[in-house]
């Protein structure tokens, strides 16, 4: 991620997503924005809190799922957190207490004042302002600067097709504010956005699944422009396909590695593979072919195995094989049963 994709330093809170390392805590979907481009679900617009894809019902649930992928830091995102403020801040006191003050924290907002300092001396490490629809609005500098004194200040916007000179303004007005980074993500369709962004003229980008065409062109073209422009300030842009490569590949991995058991394949991907065989006789057919104890799992008239037995369980009569792949996330979400014959 160098080069056209990156000027200066790319923010700490990056660098630890991109292992994998980061846990996402979506504190509410309460938000008093608007923006057309908002691609947080129908059923997250409400005041609900997840960690990760776990929907989180007791404070401890964070600390699992955190433990769950080995997490060396978390993103706070929403909706606006600072709608629930109080709660952010237990959040931040918690993690600093369960994992210690090397857990990098990070917030999204859309709001910079005093209450950002507060949440700053109570351990939050990175800030992540983002103006509502590139309008860096009214900022105080001062805030800005104290915000410095203790943790890292940027700014996260979308590469909006179209805005080119909107971001170019955005880029030097956050420059001369004092905020050390700008990260540009390029667009994505989503459920919650996409007949917002299809009224706009905004199509997919060919051969992608959710980017929006002509994003990331806007986005290099400012980093471009800016390398030779724009100094004191590092300027990161995310692409779509990142997400998927790196972030939640690496983060399924982690978490696929704790929750595994023995018999159970991780794949590349960080999917995890198992076989289930429905017959009447499990315990005899485990028995059979010479399956170690910690290598199958017996529930009534089935059992999970390994996939490596796969060929010495086809050439037995009367049972039915499937091979199962599913997501390590806390609901165990599963993509694919095949029926092995």
């Amino acid at each position: 991620m160098v080069g056209k994709y990156l000027i200066g330093e790319m923010p700490k809170g990056c660098r630890i997503c991109m292992s994998g390392g980061k846990l996402t805590l979506f504190v509410t979907g309460l938000c008093f924005n608007r923006c057309f481009y908002c691609p947080v679900s129908m059923d997250k617009k409400r005041d609900v809190c997840y960690a990760n894809e776990r929907l989180v019902s007791v404070i401890d649930d964070v600390v699992e799922e955190a433990r769950l992928m080995d997490a060396k830091g978390t993103g706070i995102t929403g909706g606006e957190p600072l709608l629930v403020f109080d709660r952010v801040k237990t959040y931040i006191d918690l993690l600093k207490n369960i994992f210690g003050s090397s857990h990098h924290i990070h917030i999204y907002t859309t709001e910079l004042s005093i209450r950002v300092v507060e949440l700053v001396d109570r351990g939050l490490d990175e800030v992540r302002y983002h103006p509502v629809n590139l309008n860096i609005g009214e900022i105080d500098k001062s805030i800005v600067k104290r915000i410095r004194e203790d943790a890292d200040i940027g700014i996260e916007i979308p590469s909006i097709p179209g805005r080119y000179n909107d971001m170019a303004k955005l880029v030097l007005a956050a420059r001369d504010l004092g905020f050390q980074f700008i990260n540009i993500n390029e667009l994505e369709f989503s459920e919650a956005n996409y007949k917002q962004l299809r009224l706009m003229g905004l199509r997919i980008r060919r051969g992608h699944i959710a980017a929006v065409n002509g994003s990331m062109d806007e986005a290099l073209k400012i980093v471009k422009w800016a390398s030779g422009e724009v100094k004191d300030i590092s300027i990161h842009i995310c692409p779509s396909s990142f997400k998927d490569k790196y972030q939640y590949r690496l983060r399924l991995i982690k978490t696929a590695k704790n929750i595994a058991k023995p018999y159970e394949k991780i794949n590349n991907d960080g999917t995890i593979t198992k076989l289930v065989v429905e017959t009447k006789n499990p315990k005899q057919i485990v028995k059979k072919i010479k399956i170690p104890r910690k290598m199958y799992e017996i529930s009534r008239n089935k059992f999970e195995t390994s996939v490596r037995y796969i060929d010495k369980l086809v050439e037995i009569k009367n049972v039915k094989i499937y091979r199962y792949t599913y997501l390590p996330t806390y609901d165990r979400k599963i993509l694919v049963i095949d029926e092995v014959t």
